[in-house]
């Protein structure tokens, strides 16, 4: 395998890019990405051990899951609405 410019080198499969890799090609902050994956909304299909860490890996089947959930949601900050009234 090359280098295929995901940030862990040789080791990666061809044709996987890292959480950062996916949230520069989906235009989302690499924050983004890793709640989506912690909330379950695209889980990526491949992971690897890199020294004591997981890596998640996202494939272009990913990417495109990705690209529609980042469609349909609007950009911004999600505040909670403000309730009046009180004790």
């Amino acid at each position: 395998m090359k280098d295929n410019g995901n940030g862990i080198g040789r080791k990666a499969p061809d044709g996987t890019v890292t959480a950062s890799g996916a949230a520069y090609l989906v235009n989302r902050s690499v924050d983004t990405i890793r709640r989506w994956h912690r909330q379950g909304v695209c889980v990526p299909s491949q992971s690897m051990q890199a020294g004591q860490l997981r890596v998640w890996l996202y494939t272009k089947d990913d990417i495109k899951r990705l690209r529609e959930v980042a469609r349909s949601q609007k950009p911004g900050r999600k505040t909670p609405p403000i309730v009046k009234g009180g004790a």
